[in-house]
């Protein structure tokens, strides 16, 4: 199996438009995609080998985090439309994408539910977040 460079691959936000594009947030370093599904516990006084035994249960959609370098005059950062701060601030549902460099996307509808900027001192001015799943996925 051939693995792919991280290189290139985007954050992008939908516009919301029957037609949706997506505009690719500037300045991503990093962007992490995670999602799970419960575990039933279905053991009982009849489980064989007193081993416990598991269904699955709900399957959440996950989050995409992500890491970057801010800047507050860029739009696709600041509190412009579509900006993060602005996504943040209106608690919007918005059409979330990662898009991996041979073309593939993994799109979500999502709230930007958590918001750091940082400034270090020495270092250059950074952001961090997390877009939290607010249903199901797509993979194309």
């Amino acid at each position: 199996m051939a693995s792919s460079a991280a290189h290139g691959t985007l954050l992008k936000l939908g516009d919301g438009a029957t037609a949706e594009s997506f505009t690719t947030v500037a300045t991503i370093r990093n962007i992490t995609y995670n999602a799970s599904t419960e575990t039933i516990d279905t053991s009982n006084h009849d489980s064989a080998s007193n081993v416990r035994t598991k269904i699955a249960g709900y399957r959440d959609p996950g989050s995409f985090s992500f890491e970057g370098l801010f800047d507050p005059a860029n739009a696709t950062h600041n509190e412009a439309a579509n900006g993060l701060v602005d996504e943040f601030e209106n608690r919007n549902i918005s059409n979330w994408r990662m898009e991996f460099v041979e073309g593939s996307t993994l799109t979500l509808p999502g709230i930007v539910t958590d918001l750091t900027i940082d400034g270090p001192d020495g270092d250059a001015l950074a952001f961090s977040g997390t877009i939290t799943a607010t249903g199901v996925e797509t993979w194309a």
